[in-house]
Order: structure tokens, then sequence, then C-alpha cells
């Protein structure tokens, strides 16, 4: 019943009144009755409910309801509120209300009994609960509002005690808080008998229930597994309501209700019971957040900090200690602004600034000074509580970040020193690299001209006076004119190697004549000299003799040394050389069908590998490729790409 039900309405037509005799429509525990005389009222009807038939009966209820309906029958609207004890249905509360119709004749009135039992309880029930509540909000400590909620639930239902046990980190339970009824002696020596008691998982009052739903244990001191038995029959308690909280799967609180009774509670306690579990699981679960919250905050190696908009820190966890050094009485009762390097102030005050305004605060370096006189540098993160005039920051020592960050700055610049000076030497190595190839071409052009032209005519000279001698000796010793011819020969076969020796160190013909023809004359003799049959392909020759003197001695070097390790290292047959010019580079590709090499760990000489690395410095001096490719028993290929000097 609403309380919408005290409330008297309007009374109905007189036309409507015989229509609204017998139990309303409403709600099943309503009785109306249309009366013209006192006798209408004297025996109960059938189609009363039960409690209101057996109410009907009782002697001062029927006194009352006599008194009312002689009021109303004389034209007075009354409304009456008693409570009896009845044999059957126990204690139940009625509201009885007389509208009387005086414009019926003869008088008449309705007379409507309401059983408001179950309202009253709700109400008594709903007061309870919102006093828990209230409970749970201004006390000290969840102990101190939990032991109270037990008392006053033991007060209100009659049970003689209640506890409250928690979960320990073995599994097992110890009690929390307990209450029991002023006038309840025995559960007190029970309390005092049981002080100290853990509860194994394996217990009585331990079974698994569904999560908020009470558990009803019956015949409790008979009960084997019970472990406190003895001292419960002694107290006089026959049966326990348990309520078992819990919280993703996890036990947060056990409540337990002794009662003096193996009656079971009925349905309205059970929903009290499981009502008042939901509030108390949510302090347990709220305490426990906080305990974790606390635990994370105290034992966090970053700082932690709440702040007031009046510039005071409220509280702060010990790794403001730890790293700054004051004492938490010093840090709460200095302005905030004293802790930070004179040099951020300014910019800190702005960034409290827009704190006060509602902004979130993130990543801002803030140099912080510590007790010793340091610098400690930090970073903070912090977020307004305008409603609360708060704000709530954690604020990370970065100290030793920034000294790594400064060491490496500082190597940075040493390592960019040793890089430029690096590269300084490698551009002098280069420069030098360049001079001493330049020098040694020169030198080889010198030596080759001096064999050539100087060498060279004085053993042509010694050989037309030594054939000039032989004419003139003609009939004499024969002897002697053996030894001339002798003498000849050799310095015609001496004229050859110097011409080859000549040509090997710089071969005029490049100058004189052109690179083609100059390679073609030293593939030629290459065969002539080892037997290996190599083949020169050339395409667009114009664009390849556009090459200046460095880089076509460049090309030339490539194919002397290139055939040079042919001959003597590869055991090849065949090679091939490919020149192909165009508008920007001449590509020259040198190949051969003997045994090869592993890259990773060539079996060549000491000269070998001389030899190719030098080829790739020329050809990287000139601003050119070079590449080299071999497969054991596959042959080897030698490409370089040439670009035409810049003008």
């Amino acid at each position: 019943m609403s309380d919408a039900a005290l409330q008297l309405p309007e009374p109905p037509p007189a036309a409507a009144l015989p229509a609204i005799s017998g139990r309303g429509p409403a709600a099943t525990e309503d009785y109306c009755l249309l009366v013209r005389r006192l006798e209408d009222a004297a025996m109960p009807r059938l189609d009363m409910p039960p409690a209101i038939q057996e109410a009907w009966g009782h002697d001062d209820f029927s006194a009352a309801l006599q008194d009312m309906l002689r009021r109303g029958l004389q034209g007075e609207r009354r409304h009456l509120k008693a409570c009896y004890l009845l044999a059957r249905a126990g204690r139940r509360h009625f509201e009885v209300s007389i509208y009387p119709a005086p414009e019926a004749s003869p008088p008449q009135a309705a007379l409507v009994v309401r059983d408001v039992t179950e309202r009253i309880r709700a109400e008594s029930h709903l007061q309870l609960l919102l006093q828990i509540v209230h409970h749970l909000g201004v006390s000290p400590d969840l102990a101190t509002a939990t032991t109270s909620i037990l008392k006053r639930m033991c007060l209100a239902a009659g049970w003689p005690l209640g506890e409250v046990w928690l979960p320990t980190p073995d599994g097992s339970l110890e009690l929390f808080a307990a209450a029991h009824r002023p006038e309840a002696d025995a559960a007190a020596e029970f309390q005092r008998e049981t002080a100290g008691m853990t509860l194994r998982p394996r217990d009585g009052l331990l079974e698994e229930g569904a999560d908020g739903e009470p558990l009803f244990f019956p015949a409790l001191a008979s009960d084997p597994a019970f472990l406190r038995a003895k001292p419960a029959a002694r107290a006089g308690f026959r049966a326990a309501l348990v309520l078992p909280l819990r919280s993703g799967g996890q036990m947060l609180a056990l409540a337990v209700f002794f009662l003096a009774r193996e009656e079971a509670p009925d349905s309205h306690w059970t929903a009290l019971v499981r009502a008042v579990g939901a509030e108390l699981g949510t302090a347990f679960q709220r305490e426990r957040m906080q305990e974790q919250l606390d635990s994370f905050f105290n034992r966090s190696l970053d700082m932690h900090c709440v702040a007031g908009f009046d510039g005071y820190l409220k509280r702060v966890n010990p790794a403001w200690t730890r790293i700054l050094g004051y004492s938490a009485e010093e840090l709460l009762s200095r302005p905030l602004i004293e802790f930070v390097d004179p040099d951020d102030r300014a910019a800190f005050l702005e960034h409290l600034a827009r704190l006060g305004a509602g902004e979130d605060l993130t990543a801002a370096e803030v140099r912080c000074v510590a007790q010793d006189g340091s610098t400690r540098w930090t970073l903070w993160g912090a977020t307004s509580l305008p409603g609360q005039q708060r704000v709530l920051a954690t604020i990370r020592d970065i100290s030793e970040r920034k000294r790594t960050e400064a060491a490496m700055l500082q190597s940075e610049e040493h390592y960019r020193d040793l890089f430029h000076q690096a590269y300084q030497m490698q551009e002098n190595l280069r420069r030098m690299s360049e001079r001493v190839l330049k020098v040694q071409e020169q030198e080889r052009a010198r030596i080759s001209r001096d064999l050539h032209d100087e060498v060279g005519q004085a053993l042509t000279a010694i050989n037309v006076n030594l054939a000039v001698l032989r004419n003139s000796l003609v009939g004499g010793p024969p002897e002697l004119e053996r030894r001339i011819s002798e003498t000849q020969a050799l310095i015609e076969q001496t004229m050859g190697s110097i011409h080859n020796f000549s040509r090997e160190l710089r071969p005029a013909m490049i100058d004189d004549l052109g690179l083609l023809p100059a390679l073609r004359n030293y593939v030629k003799s290459f065969t002539d000299r080892t037997g290996v049959a190599v083949q020169l392909h050339g395409t667009q020759w114009e664009h390849i003799e556009r090459l200046d003197s460095d880089r076509k001695t460049v090309v030339y070097r490539i194919v002397q040394e290139g055939l040079n390790n042919v001959g003597k290292h590869a055991a090849a047959k065949r090679a091939e050389i490919i020149l192909a010019g165009s508008n920007h580079d001449v590509r020259l590709q040198l190949n051969d069908d003997g045994r090869g090499f592993a890259l990773d760990a060539r079996q060549e000489s000491a000269s070998a590998r001389l030899g190719l690395l030098g080829l790739a410095e020329r050809v990287r001096l000139v601003g050119g490729e070079f590449s080299i490719a071999s497969v054991p028993g596959n042959g080897t290929i030698l490409r370089a790409v040439i670009p035409f000097k810049s003008p």
C-alpha cells in the first residue's frame, strides 16, 4: 500500500454504494461493506480476507467498529488506525474508514477495512535501511558502521547476535565486527567463549551460495560441521541466517545472524537482509579499493599529491620525502611554490592557473629544490577537481633521465666531432689517393716515354752499329760474326720487352689513336701471350671516345687489371669485354668462364685483391660505380659505370 492509501477519498455517489460491497477490486486485503443499520456489520462474512475476518470478531475491534458505524450513519466521516495481536494471523495493522451518504434514504454508509500490515512492515524496513545507509556515510570507519548496523538489525528482528567475518590471505575468515541485543547475555557469553577463532573453508556456515542470497541453517547446534556448535547450544542459538558477499568470484565478507528459533525468517526479513548485504558489500568493495589505492599511493616510486586551490599540499605520499628530503610536516605547512626552482616559478604559476580553470596538465617539466639544495627535474601530470577545490597530481623524478640526456648530447657532440674528423680524413685520403694515382699515371707516362724514346732509340742505334760492324768484317773470323749476330738478336729481344713494358705502363696509343685501338691492341697481345680467347664488343663508340684522358685511363686499367687476373688466377679459356656508351656514361663489363671464387672468402693472392681494390678506388675517384660478381665454378664478372666529367 502506498502513502496515498492513508488519505480519505471523496465519498462515492449514493447510487454507487451498493456496487462496492465485498472485497475491493484494487487490493485483495481490502474489504468494503455498505451498511444501512448497525446489524449489517454484526457478523463476519466469508468473502473477507482471513486476517480481517479474524479481527472482525475481536472485542476491541468490534467495539471500535460499532462506534464508527454509529457515527457514519449519523453523517460523520471517520478514520481509524489500529494494531491487534491475533491468534492465527499474528500482529496485524488495520485502517478503517467510514464514508456516510447523507442524501440517501434511509441513511447509509460505506465501510472500508484495509490490512496495512505489509505496508507498515515495508515502511519500517525502509526506514531501517535508510538508517543503515546513513550509518555507512557518517561513521568514522567501516568497523564502527558495521557494528552499528548489526546492532540495529538484531534489535529490529529480535535476533540475539549478528557477526561479519572477513577473508584473510591464507583463505580463512576472521571476525571483523559483532553486535548483540542489550539483553542477550547469552550472546555476550558466546562471543567471549569463541573470541579469537577463525573459520576455515570447510567450517559450517561457509557453504557456497549465490552472491547476495541469504542461506538458512536450521538445527545449528546439531550440525557436525559447525565448530561453534556447543557454545551456540549453550547460548540458545537454534538457527543461523548467513549472507555471503562476493565480488568477481572473491569473498568480500560473510554476515551471520543467529536466531533463537529454527523457523526461517519470512520473505520480508530475507529481502531486508539481502538489501543490507548489498549496502555492506558495496562498502566493503569500496574499502578494499580504497586500501588498494592507499597501497599504490604509499608504495609508488612516483610522487603523488593532493593540492588545494589555495596553493598548499593537502596530502603527499612517502616518495616526496624520499626524493626531495622534506618531512611530510614541512611539505604540508609551506606553499607549494617554495619547492619549485626560482627560474621555473613563473611557468609553474601559469600551470596552476590553468588547473584552477579546469584544464588538465600533461607532461610539464618542473625543476624542484630538494632539502639539501640540489635541483631535481620532475615531470608533472595533474587534473583539477573544481567542485572540491582540489588538484590531483602525479610527479615523476626524471633527474637521471635528464643527466642521461645531457650525457647523450655531449656524446653526440663528441661523436659528431669524431665523424667530422673522420670525414675530413676520408676526404684527405681521397684527395691523396687521387693525387697518388695521377702522379702514378704521370710517372708511368714519363717512364714509358723515356723507355720508348731514349732507351729504345739507344738500343736501336747500338743495333745499327752492330750491323755496320758485322758488314765491315766480311771475311773476318766466323766466331766474331756469330757473336755480333747473337748480340743483335738479344738487343731486338730487349727492345721488344721494353716496348711491351712501356705499353703496360702507359700506352701512348690511347692519346695518339684513342681508347678503342689501344684496347684492341692490348687484347691481341694478351691473347698472343696467354692463349685466352678474348672478344671485344662495343656500341656507341663515339660516346666512349668522349671520355676525358683520366676516364679513358680508368677504363683501360680495368680491362688491363681484369685480364691480368684472368690470366693469372681464373684458369679461363675465354673472356669477353663489353663496352656501351650513352649520353651520360660508359658502361663496362668483363666476364670470363674461369673457376670463380666466393666473395666472402676469396682465395686469390694478396696482389689480386689489392688490384681489384685499386680498380674500385680508381672508379670511385671519377664518380663511378664498381662491382664484382663471382660464384665458384661459374666465372667472374666485373662491372663499372664511368660517368662523363661534369661540365
